[in-house]
């Protein structure tokens, strides 16, 4: 539901933003670069956003698992060995289990509602740049 409501957001707010700033944009305060430079971080935020809510956040399965325990190891202080009580695996060190995703994700940080999926090792770098591109373009129109 979050992903339509920013969808129905962003849309809206560059309807509005073409509809009534647009013909404006080649005058005294903006050049004609704006008329390319409007289209290229709308591009970028919505190829942002999209990554984010498609890439993999690194799902622990049967035939991964080995490989994100060989990668993070338990320092047996913050991280030590346990067993899933879902999948009945051993958990490796900074994984969870989210209870939205039905699956425990490597190197967890949280689940983000805005995109749908947990943040984790495979998809933090797409998220990461959906808040810069975001950000970037708030800053842009400000």
């Amino acid at each position: 539901l979050l992903q339509i409501f920013f969808m129905f957001l962003t849309v809206s707010s560059f309807a509005l933003f073409y509809y009534f700033a647009v013909p404006h944009v080649p005058g005294p305060y903006l050049g004609r670069i704006h008329q390319f430079l409007i289209p290229a971080h709308i591009g970028v935020l919505y190829y942002s956003y999209y990554m984010a809510c498609t890439a993999d956040p690194g799902i622990i399965t049967a035939n991964n698992h080995q490989s994100y325990m060989d990668h993070y190891k338990y320092d047996n202080l913050l991280y030590e060995p346990k067993e899933c009580t879902t999948c009945k695996r051993l958990k490796p060190a900074r994984s969870k289990h989210c209870s939205m995703c039905h699956a425990c994700v490597g190197r967890s940080d949280h689940h983000c509602a805005w995109i749908n999926r947990c943040v984790g090792v495979n998809n933090h770098r797409y998220f990461f740049f959906f808040l810069y591109s975001l950000i970037q373009l708030c800053v842009y129109g400000t």
